[in-house]
């Protein structure tokens, strides 16, 4: 192949691949006009606690407030990798009057050009502080403008992995702390 068509096709992959992840509602050319972050505009289908050959489980269900807390995601299949999305992508949400509420997610972290894969057997460790400050910077994939004013006030929460669909939760609380 020559060097003109390889440059071509690898900007024709590049700009189908922003196109594709701007119209499922990711990325920086993504928009919202809602108060919802993008990830609800996203084709998703319902949150769900249980996917067939991938488990997601916090091995404590409460954490103290400004502690980190521990995800675990297991592939239990026998056969071929899942997908994971750029560094894991996930979300979470408070439960308040009733309702699901957003707090944080990792929304900086779609616009990578990178994958992560689990395979059988395998489990992939995510771990978020509790914390506004520590949840801030490149390690944990959340920008500094999501993260200023992110509060973990004591109560129930759910953590979710959007690179999946459907995205796959797991409830913990979040304790006062002692």
């Amino acid at each position: 192949m020559k060097r003109r068509e390889l440059l071509g096709a690898g900007a024709l992959a590049l700009l189908g691949g922003g196109a594709a992840a701007t119209a499922a509602g990711f990325g920086p050319l993504a928009t919202n006009d809602t108060d919802e972050p993008v990830y609800f505009d996203s084709a998703f289908d319902p949150i769900t606690y249980e996917r067939e050959s991938l488990r997601l489980q916090a091995p404590t269900d409460a954490v103290p407030r400004g502690e980190s807390i521990t995800f675990e995601l297991h592939h239990t299949g026998e056969s071929e990798d899942i997908s994971l999305g750029c560094h894991v992508p996930w979300a979470i949400q408070r439960y308040e009057d009733g309702t699901w509420e957003h707090v944080v997610w990792t929304d900086g972290r779609w616009t990578l050009l990178c994958g992560t894969t689990i395979s059988p057997g395998e489990t992939q460790t995510i771990t978020v502080p509790l914390s506004a400050t520590a949840l801030a910077g490149e390690e944990h994939g959340v920008t500094e403008e999501e993260a200023d004013g992110v509060a973990f006030t004591p109560g129930k929460y759910r953590f979710f992995v959007l690179a999946n669909n459907p995205p796959l939760a797991v409830n913990f609380r979040v304790l006062p702390r002692e």
